[in-house]
């Protein structure tokens, strides 16, 4: 059993919305993880320190948006000689024989910078993906890449497996075709030092196949393996046995492979409807990803030695993810990216501890895992031919920018809770937000609220929302992760807004320098919010300034503004203004003939005269007069009148001013 020699790292749960087909994967030797994946037109590049959270962001584009931009499998690798450094490698092209196809290989520095780029020309054709490592780098730093050009009877020139060299610095060194008497394709390439790289794949419809050559890409050996098609790599064991995985008669199965291309051991599984990644734990066990027919996948570690698994577990509650990329680490835990199979463009990347554990808040579930059974494999020589000349040129079809996902913490069996704080109440024809509460890590929010403008919406966040009627306003919100969902139905309340008036009057006049207080209507209202930013009912102007002062009072959500201009008056040593001319004509504006007192003017009455003597306005009472050409309901004539106003000033005294005033028509 694997047992860790070093401290064990951080576990982190981690999903990134907007990635998709996360296949690249790395562990540091400065122990962070890059990942990379597709986004739109470009591949999306993302560095986490070793306890999951950001370092940097990346994205490759293409130069020219006329370009064949389908691109092909991601992978990536770790430099040997650098730390922080690694390699991209990526197929740009559709399955065709377009001119501008390639492979493209690009090093990075520990930043996320490009230190250099070149381009890998297939020739002829594409082949299909491969689905196993394309790229290996050897302790000197020189990158081996290798690439299937096709399986077909019709066309047997192109049954051939292409490998290239690149030394440290970018420089292609080798470029050569192997070929064979049967339909050959390359699955993948290992590579523990420049003189024993391995090429593995298939041979016609069952067989696979085994190439070891050397620095110079002469054939070492190769050899062919009776119903066993090698599909991907897990890496090299401790001793140099490399671990592969293969179909076997329609299963599944694992062989390890010797240096001189015997089978250690082989055995098969029975039940998985599909086996991801596979990856090489200590000296003779094995960590896997699998799906079993109609059931979640599983991650499981198995013993060689005995075929017996030493713990499974399952992540998945509600989602179905593909595992694109599997890697141990030091500590004798791993690491894996997803990618969803049932929510569009999200991606994950989970580090578990040896045990297959999760951070403490995360679920998982033991699963039983199939049984192995041993299986003998005939191994046969099987030569090829090489050929092939080196291509000249980089074209440089990419480049690189900043990029910016958003990656939050997310339990892989994390459910969908609806939830969502209602207000008290909102405002008819007024705009309004409601924000969901809930799991921040579903995959998609549904909103409904049937009398409202719009009526539905698909983001976290419901966004200017207006509700035309008043009444109890049905509102649900429909949370998904995976084939999970959570509802939740409430009303919100709508009203319609306060129909008072905020000030009494609209415009004034008043004494410059001295203090004057400002009050707001209180009935029906229970916020406001001045110009400058207070929140009571009444402010102190103090020294008043001429200008423009706005309001806007609140009743729950619903809001009304109003404002009134302030222009000071020549008010002589009394403290009192009076205008000697208004129009009431209801434009809203001089409507009425007011008398403006400073704070202390204590008003006692006011009569107002026509010019032949008849009383048409008088108060009794201490409030300001305020006339509005009337008498008793019936409108006065323009024309002069005459007015007296009796007051006590601040001091007590009573003082009565007179005069002249103009009732324009």
């Amino acid at each position: 059993m694997f047992t860790a020699t070093l401290a064990a790292q951080p576990l982190f749960q981690k999903k990134i919305d907007g990635l998709q087909v996360a296949e690249g994967l790395v562990y540091l030797q400065d122990g962070s993880y890059v990942m990379a994946g597709l986004k739109g037109n470009c591949i999306q590049i993302i560095c986490l320190a070793a306890n999951g959270s950001s370092r940097w962001m990346k994205q490759v584009c293409l130069a020219n948006a006329n370009d064949d931009i389908s691109f092909g499998r991601l992978h990536l690798e770790a430099d040997k000689l650098i730390p922080g450094a690694f390699f991209l490698i990526f197929r740009k092209g559709a399955f065709s024989s377009a001119p501008d196809n390639l492979l493209n290989l690009m090093k990075f520095d520990g930043n996320g910078d490009l230190l250099w780029e070149t381009q890998l020309y297939p020739e002829k054709r594409f082949g299909s993906f491969t689905s196993g490592s394309q790229l290996a780098v050897t302790p000197t730093g020189k990158t081996w890449a290798v690439h299937g050009m096709g399986l077909t009877d019709a066309l047997p020139y192109l049954n051939q497996v292409l490998l290239f060299n690149v030394d440290p610095y970018g420089q292609r060194l080798l470029r050569k075709f192997f070929l064979t008497d049967l339909p050959a394709i390359a699955n993948g390439i290992a590579a523990k030092n420049d003189q024993e790289v391995f090429v593995y794949g298939s041979l016609g419809n069952y067989d696979g196949c085994i190439l070891k050559v050397n620095e110079q890409g002469e054939v070492v050996w190769s050899k062919r393996y009776t119903g066993m098609s090698f599909l991907k790599d897990g890496g090299f064991f401790p001793n140099g046995d490399l671990l592969l995985l293969a179909e076997h008669n329609d299963a599944f199965a694992l062989a390890r492979i010797g240096n001189d291309g015997s089978v250690v051991w082989a055995a098969k599984f029975t039940g998985p409807e599909s086996i991801f990644q596979c990856a090489a734990s200590g000296d003779s066990e094995v960590i896997l990803a699998a799906r079993l027919s109609g059931e979640p996948f599983i991650v499981f570690r198995i013993s060689m030695l005995t075929n017996k698994a030493i713990w499974a577990k399952t992540y998945e509650a509600c989602t179905r993810y593909h595992l694109n990329a599997l890697k141990t680490t030091p500590d004798g835990g791993l690491v894996f990216t997803q990618s969803s199979i049932d929510g569009a463009g999200q991606s994950r990347i989970v580090r578990a501890d040896e045990l297959g554990q999760l951070s403490p808040d995360c679920p998982f579930w033991e699963h039983p895992v199939p049984e192995l059974e041993a299986i003998s494999v005939a191994i046969f020589p099987q030569p090829f031919t090489s050929s092939g000349v080196l291509t000249e040129g980089v074209v440089h079809p990419f480049f690189l920018s900043e990029s910016q996902l958003m990656i939050q913490d997310c339990c892989p069996g994390e459910y969908p809770e609806a939830r969502v704080v209602l207000p008290d109440s909102v405002c008819v024809a007024s705009s309004f937000n409601l924000i969901s509460s809930g799991n921040s890590c579903a995959d998609t929010w549904h909103w409904q609220i049937p009398d409202a403008q719009p009526e539905e919406s698909l983001e976290s966040t419901f966004q200017n929302i207006i509700i035309l009627q008043e009444g109890n306003i049905p509102v649900t919100l429909i949370e998904t992760i995976g084939n999970c969902s959570d509802t939740i139905s409430a009303v919100v309340h709508a009203v319609a807004a306060p129909a008072q008036q905020i000030f009494a009057f609209l415009d004034t006049i008043i004494c410059p320098g001295i203090p004057f207080e400002i009050q707001a209507n209180v009935s029906g209202f229970d916020a406001w919010t001045w110009f400058d930013g207070s929140n009571t009912s009444t402010i102190r102007l103090d020294p008043p300034e001429q200008g423009i002062y706005q309001l806007v009072a609140e009743k729950g959500l619903c809001a009304v503004a109003d404002s009134f201009r302030i222009q000071f008056g020549n008010c002589g040593p009394s403290r009192v203004f009076v205008p000697n001319v208004f129009s009431p004509n209801e434009d809203g504006e001089n409507d009425v003939w007011e008398i403006f007192g400073q704070p202390g003017v204590t008003p006692v009455n006011c009569q107002i005269f026509d010019r032949w003597g008849n009383l048409c306005y008088a108060t009794h009472s201490a409030v300001m007069p305020a006339w509005d050409g009337m008498l008793k309901g019936k409108v006065l004539p323009g024309g002069v009148y005459v007015w007296q106003f009796r007051f006590l000033n601040p001091e007590g005294k009573e003082e009565m001013l007179a005069g002249d005033l103009l009732l324009v028509r």
